[in-house]
């Protein structure tokens, strides 16, 4: 009883006095502290300094400038904002958009602020109103007198002092004072060092995208050297390997393929050539100055460095003939324009971070990029060639040297035995035609490819071929028949007189191929002839060799002689096509030529029907960089071109550059949107770094490596990743300061080559050959034989065949980019079949029973020994008491349906399972 009347509910009394104090206390002071502060910070806001190019432009140009931007022909009421002067301008009946200094009276507040749906701006129809930060900042800055600036990323270069610094032990290279900078002026500290096996594990699978061995690891951890860690750079920066992983970040960006997707989707059987180009001129550190001249304009440059340098500039200039070509299209000028689109827009976004193509058929309507800009660079592409040339390297012209020294050899021969003919034929009275000189048949005449200079007759296609000839002879007797024909494979037919069969199987032999320098003389038998007229004809099906002269000799000797020097011609005829078919041939590349050169006309629109002025050949110059000299009358540009993208003080070249390097190390750019620096993309996070990196860049002559050493061995990039900071976490969610590293997903290559290499199946040969799977219309059963071929190859990933709108399924369900497009950051999904593909990938559990047996539980050893060594060549790390707790439980269990004494497969499921996890899948 007690207990319950304690928990009854106390009656309501009358509030206090200590009560009444309180409340009084709240209303008259608490409230106005309160207000004060509010009005405080509001004061602040308006206080502080808006920044045109931070804080204005992006709201201009998602919201404004698709309607009052760059484009005339689709500006609205003649209305433009990106311009001070176009922006402040007086209108005839209303205040102008933008009057500095007074927000209220700018139109553009009474219209973004409006509550009427006529006037309100952007209209509803094309999107939601600004929100009112948004608003408040564009009255901030307008009152502060609307000052504009020049977009930032087309401002030059140029050296920023270092930030200081209050932290001054923590940067260990120049570029850490940007990062420390921001990071204290947010109130926060960058996170502890990541431990050392997490770094080596990190450098590896970011420089060459394999794992250490645990000998490499336990290398590093012994070295107390302070230069451990820079060695380690060094030793992977100089491994070829790094070629192979740094050549994949750019084969995204150039949208590289090994077919050409589309409506056919024919194979590239070349392209591999300049896959194998990229990943030397990474390896060698090429500068990546002359990285953009080989790939632009390679077979312009000096090749007085001798043979090779020439082949390897041809093969580079493959970056503008890889793309994605719609041959289907039957309007020829249509399919050149796309074409060039294509190759501008992967120009573009590559290369420049701007997205040129969007000014085909307007001025661009976010960017200074006018539709001449467009036009001027389509000019340059317009008088250049795309096609497949071949290379003849020193190494070729020494294995054709030696060919055809065998060729004249064995042609010596054959002339000397075909002397002896004189003896049994009489060579005076032969009778020789061309075999396009036929009075019936259904065959073809080629003049142009295979007959080229000499003409030939084949099939059209599969049919029964025929072609007759109507004879008239003086004299009777036995004539020799002999047909000259080129045949790679044997195409055999018969050889009838007045419609009776007299030689059953006939140009049956093969010469080597089918061009003209294959074609040789067979004799096809002896004929009877009777004196008069008579009709000869040849047939064959379906197919027909190629098929030159025909000639008749008489006969005027010994059969038998006839027939043991045909013999001999014979054995010489099949010694020399056996040459041919070895014969040493050019390196064939897809590459680029001078064209005819000409300036185009503006399509107007967009439409190739409709043309107006024409365009000068150049670079673009909308966004106010100087554009190069007039292009002199007999050259493309190309080369022009090539040399002002690398001029010292190109606003765009070597930021782009440097923003993809450091998104390559961090998942993140300094400027988010890598491929587009133009008003759309994103702003950078540390423009003062962003400009100190690219004149590192530049004044390192362009090395590449030598960008890597100034990130590698920075704090920054030391950083630790599993750090929780709750103050951190709530000021920077995102980690755009950078105050610890960011965890990242392997990509599908990376994923696939760690496999291969733990299990022991990596085949490190480089320069991978053509492609080896179907990719134009393949069947089920070609498609079944495309997966095998993908699973069963040793090869490192970037070696493998991309097939575009066919990608290998492991790399597919790992975010591997679309190849058609350039692509600057890869996406990172997280969906039910990549767990699906986990579990049941055949590749997956075949690799990990290669695991399995790769590091084996030795019997001699304990089980806490053979785990520590698993884990430590699978995660780089020894396991914790409790995971070996796990792991002995797991082998257990998993032991009762295994039936080896060696637990093989319990192991295999083991390893399956490490592979799987978050330590090993993501780089910490």
């Amino acid at each position: 009883m007690m207990r319950t009347a304690q928990n009854r509910p106390k009656p309501e009394r009358p509030l206090g006095q200590k009560h009444s104090r309180l409340i009084w206390l709240f209303l008259f002071v608490v409230l106005p502290l309160v207000s004060s502060i509010a009005q405080a910070k509001t004061d602040a806001d308006e206080d502080r300094s808006v920044n045109f190019n931070l804080d204005i432009s992006p709201i201009l140009s998602k919201h404004c400038l698709e309607c009052h931007g760059p484009d005339a022909n689709q500006r609205k009421a003649g209305l433009r904002l990106d311009l001070f002067e176009a922006a402040t301008a007086p209108r005839k009946t209303k205040p102008a958009a933008i009057l500095p200094g007074d927000s209220a009276a700018s139109l553009l507040i009474q219209r973004i602020t409006s509550n009427n749906p006529d006037e309100r701006m952007p209209p509803p129809e094309n999107g939601d109103p600004l929100n009112s930060a948004d608003v408040t900042t564009l009255e901030n800055w307008i009152n502060q007198g609307a000052s504009y600036e020049r977009h930032w990323a087309f401002e030059p270069v140029t050296q920023v002092a270092l930030p200081k610094v209050s932290y001054r032990t923590w940067p260990s290279r120049p570029m850490d004072h940007f990062i420390l900078a921001k990071l204290e002026e947010a109130g926060l500290k960058p996170a502890k060092q990541a431990d050392r096996r997490t770094l080596i594990r990190r450098a590896y699978l970011d420089l060459i995208g394999l794992p250490p061995s645990p000998d490499e690891v336990t290398a590093f951890l012994r070295d107390a050297s302070p230069h451990a860690w820079s060695r380690v750079v060094e030793r992977l920066l100089a491994m070829p390997a790094y070629g192979e992983r740094w050549g994949r970040h750019w084969l995204d960006v150039v949208r590289y393929a090994d077919s050409n997707g589309s409506d056919e989707n024919h194979a590239y059987p070349h392209a591999h050539h300049y896959r194998n180009y990229v990943i030397n001129a990474l390896n060698r550190d090429l500068p990546y100055d002359s990285f953009l001249h080989e790939q632009i304009a390679g077979d312009l440059l000096d090749g007085r460095k001798g043979r090779e340098q020439t082949a390897t500039m041809m093969t580079a200039t493959g970056f503008l003939s890889i793309g994605t070509k719609i041959l289907a299209e039957q309007d020829p000028v249509k399919k050149r324009a796309d074409i060039i689109d294509e190759q501008i827009d992967t120009f573009g976004r590559a290369i420049l971070g701007l997205t040129l193509a969007c000014a085909r058929c307007h001025d661009h309507k976010f960017d200074p990029i006018p539709s001449r800009d467009y036009y001027s660079l389509a000019g340059i592409l317009h008088s250049t060639e795309l096609n497949d040339r071949s290379l003849e390297t020193t190494a070729f012209l020494e294995q054709k040297k030696s060919f055809e020294k065998q060729i004249d050899l064995i042609k010596t021969r054959l002339k000397a035995t075909e002397k002896k003919l004189a003896g049994t034929l009489d060579l005076e009275n032969r009778i020789q035609w061309q075999a396009e000189k036929f009075d019936r048949g259904n065959v073809v005449v080629d003049n142009q490819n295979y007959g080229k200079n000499i003409g030939i007759i084949s099939d059209p296609g599969g049919q029964k071929n025929f072609a007759e000839y109507d004879l008239n002879l003086k004299t009777p007797g036995l004539f020799q028949l002999e047909l000259r024909y080129a045949a790679q494979k044997s195409r055999p037919g018969q050889i009838l007189m007045d419609g009776q069969m007299v030689i059953e199987n006939a140009i049956a032999k093969t010469t080597g191929g089918w061009l003209p320098e294959h074609q040789q003389w067979h004799a096809e038998g002896l004929l009877r002839v009777a004196d008069g007229k008579f009709t000869l004809r040849i047939e064959s099906e379906p197919m027909m060799s190629h098929i030159d002269q025909i000639r008749l000799t008489p006969l005027k000797g010994d059969s038998n002689t006839l027939h043991n020097i045909n013999d001999k011609i014979a054995s010489l005829n099949r010694q020399l096509a056996e040459e041919q078919k070895a014969a040493p041939k050019p390196r064939m590349v897809m590459a680029v030529k001078e064209g005819k050169v000409k300036d185009v006309q503006l399509h107007v629109r967009g439409s190739h029907r409709e043309l107006g002025e024409t365009i000068p050949r150049g670079a673009p110059v909308g966004f106010g960089f100087n554009g190069i000299p007039k292009v002199p009358s007999g050259q493309s540009g190309r080369l022009q071109l090539a040399k002002w993208l690398t001029h010292p003080d190109h606003p765009l070249t070597a930021r782009v550059m440097v923003n993809r390097v450091w998104r390559w190390h961090f998942g993140r750019g300094i400027v988010a949107s890598p491929n587009n620096f133009g008003a759309m993309g994103q702003r950078p996070t540390h423009p003062g770094l962003l400009d100190h990196l690219s004149l590192k860049l530049i004044h390192s002559e362009w090395s590449l490596k030598s960008l890597h050493r100034e990130i590698l061995n920075s704090s920054t990039y030391r950083l630790a990743s599993n750090i929780k900071d709750a103050v951190a976490l709530e000021r920077d969610p995102d980690n755009l300061l950078l105050w610890k590293r960011d965890m990242r997903r392997m990509e599908a290559e990376v994923f696939r080559d760690s496999l291969l290499q733990l299990s022991g199946r990596l085949n490190s040969t480089m320069d991978g050959g053509t492609m080896q799977v179907k990719s134009q219309d393949p069947s089920p059963v070609d498609l079944a034989n495309n997966q095998k071929f993908y699973e069963k190859s040793d090869r490192r990933s970037v070696y493998l065949p991309v097939v575009r709108s066919n990608v290998y399924d492991l790399f597919t369900l790992l975010d591997f980019p679309n190849a058609a497009e350039s692509v600057g950051n890869r996406v990172t999904t997280t969906v039910p079949t990549q767990a699906l593909m986990m579990m049941n990938g055949k590749f997956l559990m075949n690799e990990s029973r290669g695991i399995a047996k790769n590091w084996p539980a030795a019997p001699e050893k304990e089980l806490a020994s053979s785990l520590k060594q698993l884990y430590q060549a699978v995660l780089t790390r020894s396991p914790t008491p409790d995971e070996l707790q796990w792991a002995a439980r797991f082998l257990n269990d998993y032991s009762a349906e295994d039936n080896d004494t060696n637990m093989s497969e319990s192991w295999s499921a083991l390893c399956h399972t490490l592979v799987m996890s978050n330590d090993f899948i993501h780089v910490w």
